[in-house]
């Protein structure tokens, strides 16, 4: 603010004089935040499809000795990646003067992975006892993640069950129907069933873990009927070999 005062000096003859005076008067003092929000965290949540989420920061205030504050913040928007983004509020006065606070929005990827199978379940027939090999690659054909950096090279087998026993009877007398390779990208499974069952199912289940950490599962079967034609009923795990990848 800017006031100029006009002084005017008389004599007793009725003579003048006058001077002029500039008077600035400055704010120099700066807003003070009355609140700031705390930090948040939030999540991407299950079924995302990018890799960011909708977070409400909160509102943050401020007085100043002149009365008049805006408060801004930036970024404006309520869409944050994964990750820590750092907010920054403004405090700003009639005069000019800001203030300045930070708040820190962090966003955690907790959406895992998704594997898509061909949803074909192989027939092995005869059950002749021999193995067979079935690859990842024989199932999984497609693999998303809501942040990407994912795909079929990155998906190993976790588990293979079956759901009769190892070796029961009438079932050749054999053991080791499940092997599943070093690497967890194939494995090889009996064509074999016990003979007075409901014929055989083997699931594999695999896996796939993207890049924080989370991990998404599909499982695919296979199956061993009593006789061709009659369908096979899945009893759920009985036997169940580990893949030894991470």
């Amino acid at each position: 603010m800017v006031i100029v005062r006009t002084y005017t000096a008389l004599d007793t003859h009725g003579n003048t004089a006058s001077a002029m005076q500039t008077i600035t008067v400055t704010d120099p003092t700066p807003p003070t935040f009355t609140f700031v929000p705390a930090d948040v965290t939030a999540y991407t949540g299950p079924g995302a499809t990018t890799c960011d989420t909708v977070v409400n920061p909160g509102t943050a205030t401020a007085t100043d000795n002149c009365g008049v504050v805006n408060v801004t913040r930036s970024p404006s928007g309520n869409t944050f990646p994964v990750g820590t983004t750092v907010v920054t509020w403004t405090a700003t006065d009639g005069a000019g003067n800001t203030t300045t606070a930070t708040q820190n929005v962090i966003v955690v990827d907790n959406t895992p992975p998704v594997i898509t199978t061909t949803g074909v379940t192989p027939i092995l027939w005869p059950a002749n006892h021999a193995y067979q090999t079935f690859n990842v690659t024989d199932f999984v054909t497609a693999v998303t993640d809501n942040c990407g950096g994912v795909g079929i090279s990155g998906v190993t087998i976790q588990t293979v069950t079956s759901d009769e026993t190892e070796n029961g009877g009438g079932d050749g007398n054999t053991f080791n129907d499940i092997i599943i390779s070093a690497d967890c990208k194939s494995v090889q499974v009996r064509a074999e069933r016990r003979n007075s069952s409901d014929g055989r199912v083997y699931t594999i289940t695999y896996q796939v873990t993207d890049t924080h950490g989370n991990v998404g599962t599909k499982t695919a079967t296979i199956e061993v009927p009593k006789n061709l034609g009659i369908p096979v009923v899945n009893s759920g795990p009985n036997y169940t070999v580990n893949g030894t990848c991470p």
